[in-house]
């Protein structure tokens, strides 16, 4: 089987984010107010600049090493990892060592030593330059649609995982998988 080269957002694909950031809020007193939009931090009655600090607050905290997998991430990434294939993560986390270490850690533990590198960019930050580095042709897997259609800008193989944030999304060059199954299907396929 060729090598190929496959590109994974980590929120919201193979970790499960929204979840323990809503968690993370609730412990520091804040009530979640609506939930049907990417930017999860609108889901809070707070202005901008609040929900922006609280999330890279969050996104630096102790909290990045205990975050969930995502419900079929685990087996499908191995497969595709034992399948010979080459995976590269892309995160907008942080650029804080230590919040990098932690994710590190927690990817490590859930995935093993699958992950030949690992991009951190900075909290919310687009991934347009990120993905321009990488050759055409490669696969990339997003839950942002923003970050999906770079993808398809970039000359990328695009897939978005759906999300309840994602789900009136189309764009024709746009591949939606609904589980990790089907993103693994869809590149075995290929």
């Amino acid at each position: 089987m060729a090598n190929k080269l496959i590109l994974l957002d980590v929120d919201g694909v193979l970790l499960e984010w929204e979840q323990a950031f809503d968690s993370w809020m609730s412990s520091q007193g804040y009530e979640k107010t609506s939930q049907d939009t990417y930017d999860v931090g609108s889901h809070y009655d707070l202005s901008v600049e609040a929900r922006q600090l609280l999330i890279q607050i969050f996104n630096e905290s102790a909290s990045m090493r205990y975050l969930e997998p995502i419900d079929g991430a685990v087996e499908y990434v191995k497969r595709l990892h034992q399948d010979g294939n080459t995976i590269h993560l892309i995160t907008s986390q942080s650029l804080l060592p230590m919040a990098n270490r932690a994710r590190q850690d927690n990817l490590k533990e859930l995935f093993g030593d699958i992950f030949e590198k690992i991009v951190f960019l900075d909290t919310g930050s687009s991934k347009d330059e990120a993905l321009s580095r990488y050759p055409k042709g490669s696969y990339w897997v997003e839950d942002k649609p923003e970050n999906a259609e770079a993808g398809v800008k970039a000359g990328m193989i695009a897939m978005l995982y759906t999300q309840p944030h994602n789900k009136s999304f189309k764009h024709k060059d746009v591949t939606r998988c609904d589980t990790w199954k089907e993103v693994y299907q869809f590149i075995s396929a290929k």
